[in-house]
């Protein structure tokens, strides 16, 4: 019997082997200007001027249809008991395996990214909302079209739990949910109103802090929404982007003072301030400028419950990083932004405000993918076509 313990241990053993993989994007086309070019004449007068890291893992199967080699084993004339002994011949389950992160299927929702919202903060219990739904920690909101009907949810993972009317409007859960898989995302809101900061970055083109954000309008037709082109106009010869946070108001709002400027405040999410430089320039309004059809991409979510003025974010255009910036960095704070707007104009809940854009731009050729990246938000990618 101690024999044939050992032989049980010998066929016992498994090697297990784990590969990963790790693509980077491809860089972009040649364009007019490779390097971000600081844009003084662009950015002097111009208010304004944001990539996801997406990670995967291979789980290797493990090879275990040789079986061990017992030939060096004592002969004892009776065959070994290996009733016990594990079954190698099939490749281990490792679908259960904690820890492995899987790319989601977005090929139903090109050029989408959306940040996991898995309900709970790190090291806090879990509770729950009216809906059931998981109420701690930052949560992501959607707009959605699913055979060709618009609807609204709560993103939890790769999960659209759905709504029964729109989240401005406190919808509840349904107990129905969609793959996000199966679903495009839209602009997570239509606003009435689309209102911008500019310069409110030292590194882009700066402010005086002491003065009042400088505000200019974009009108609500330039609103598009992840995936979306941004078409270029015909006689667009300097397009740019601007990566920017953009404000989601909550709730109507007028007068309000910056102690109680996040009260209205629903959420973030991410924005490209497109901008034609040489209309900017030229023009005695920016209607075209930054106000022309596409020219306002946001999405792919809207975030609530985080700490708006403490956020990331970046642009990529092509896969490459040009801006990498904070909220914290802004001139003028999100609390100051609101007070000074709904100061001159009532707020109403889903009107939109860009912050501002950080470091510098450059222009864009057709076929460009740009990507505005927020932290807890996700990654808003849009591609220059010509229109």
């Amino acid at each position: 019997m101690r024999r044939v313990g050992k032989v049980v241990l010998v066929w016992a053993g498994t090697l297990l082997l784990t590969n990963a993989a790790c693509d980077s994007p491809p860089e972009g086309p040649g364009r007019q200007s490779n390097a971000p070019t600081d844009t003084a004449t662009a950015d002097a007068p111009v208010p304004d001027a944001t990539a996801a890291d997406t990670v995967a893992t291979d789980a290797g199967t493990a090879d275990s249809s040789a079986a061990p080699d017992t030939s060096g084993a004592p002969d004892t004339g009776v065959s070994p008991d290996t009733s016990a002994a594990p079954d190698t011949s099939v490749a281990p389950d490792t679908s259960a395996a904690p820890d492995a992160i899987v790319a989601p299927d977005t090929s139903a929702a090109p050029d989408t990214s959306v940040a996991p919202d898995t309900g709970t903060s790190s090291g806090t219990s879990t509770t729950t909302d009216a809906g059931g739904l998981p109420s701690t920690g930052p949560k992501l909101w959607v707009r959605y079209s699913h055979q060709g009907k618009a609807g609204f949810g709560r993103l939890i993972g790769g999960t659209v739990h759905v709504l029964d009317k729109d989240f401005l409007a406190q919808g509840q859960p349904t107990g129905a949910t969609l793959p996000l898989a199966q679903v495009k995302l839209l602009a997570p809101v239509v606003p009435g109103k689309v209102l911008a900061i500019g310069l409110n970055y030292t590194d882009h083109a700066g402010s005086s802090s002491t003065a009042p954000p400088p505000a200019f309008f974009k009108q609500p037709g330039c609103i598009v929404g992840p995936g979306e082109p941004i078409l270029r106009p015909k006689g667009a010869t300097n397009l740019h982007f601007e990566g920017e946070i953009v404000l989601v108001i909550g709730k109507e709002a007028s007068d309000v003072p910056e102690s109680k400027a996040l009260d209205v405040l629903f959420g973030v999410t991410a924005g490209n301030d497109v901008s034609e430089r040489n209309w900017q320039s030229s023009d005695l309004q920016w209607f075209r400028a930054k106000g022309a059809d596409t020219f306002g991409p946001i999405g792919p979510a809207v975030v609530s419950g985080a700490d708006v003025q403490n956020l990331s974010i970046k642009t990529a255009v092509n896969g490459k990083t040009v801006q990498d910036s904070n909220a914290k960095l802004m001139i003028h704070s999100i609390k100051k932004i609101i007070a000074f707007t709904s100061s001159v104009m009532t707020l109403h809940p889903g009107d939109v405000i860009f912050t501002g854009t950080p470091g510098k731009t450059f222009a864009l050729n057709n076929g460009d993918s740009v990507s505005v990246t927020v932290q807890h938000v996700g990654t808003l990618t849009n591609v220059v076509k010509a229109k």
